[in-house]
């Protein structure tokens, strides 16, 4: 059957700004730099590993703080909102006959409360997360054997260049998305399969992709 795997922040949830505010009140404890808007700029323009020696975090660092944050994410009951026009594409891809999954380095439980909240959740065959957030490869690898699809039916969605490197050293087709964490001239440098501006783009981005 084919596959479409979607990461979840900034492809499906629009998670960045109460991502960024959380993030803040973290950073105020722990004595961090904060995130302004000129801040919030750097981040569609950088990877994680350059945003980290911009903001002079050091790299071993960067998991721990991402863990933090999905926790309180989840503490707080944050509610994300899907992005516009992500619903209606993923009854359509689902009515098609694709298999939806997600991957993504946010936590189960916080995906599942939002999947129940936007009434997603019998969309999805399998949700799974990955603490590394620089381990997405091994993880798709492993859903990918679990599930026992073959590597040329599936196809991975995200919004990061870390998407578009995990979904190529699992040897398998990547669709990067314009309205999330990276822009499109970055994205656009790692030569994802394809390129979508829009999510009422995703469904035909999928078609070609399979042929």
């Amino acid at each position: 059957m084919k596959t479409v795997i979607f990461d979840f922040d900034g492809t499906l949830a629009d998670t960045l700004e109460n991502g960024i505010k959380i993030y803040n009140q973290l950073a105020k404890k722990k004595n961090l730099p904060l995130f302004t808007k000129k801040e919030k700029d750097l981040l569609r323009t950088q990877t994680i590993p350059q945003l980290a020696k911009t903001f002079q975090i050091p790299l071993y660092k960067v998991p721990l703080i991402v863990k933090q944050l999905r926790s309180l994410m989840l503490k707080n009951k944050i509610i994300a909102k899907p992005f516009i026009g992500i619903k209606p594409t993923l009854w359509q891809l689902k009515k098609s006959g694709f298999k939806l999954g997600i991957i993504s380095s946010n936590t189960e439980e916080n995906i599942d409360f939002f999947l129940e909240q936007q009434d997603l959740k019998n969309l999805f065959s399998f949700v799974s997360s990955e603490k590394n957030i620089f381990g997405k490869d091994k993880k798709i690898k492993k859903v990918i054997k679990k599930e026992k699809l073959a590597k040329k039916k599936v196809v991975y969605i995200g919004d990061e260049v870390r998407d578009i490197e995990a979904a190529h050293k699992a040897g398998i087709s990547v669709i990067a998305v314009t309205w999330g964490f990276n822009s499109e001239k970055i994205l656009q440098k790692y030569q994802p399969t394809k390129i979508v501006r829009d999510p009422k783009e995703i469904f035909n981005a999928v078609e070609e992709v399979f042929g």
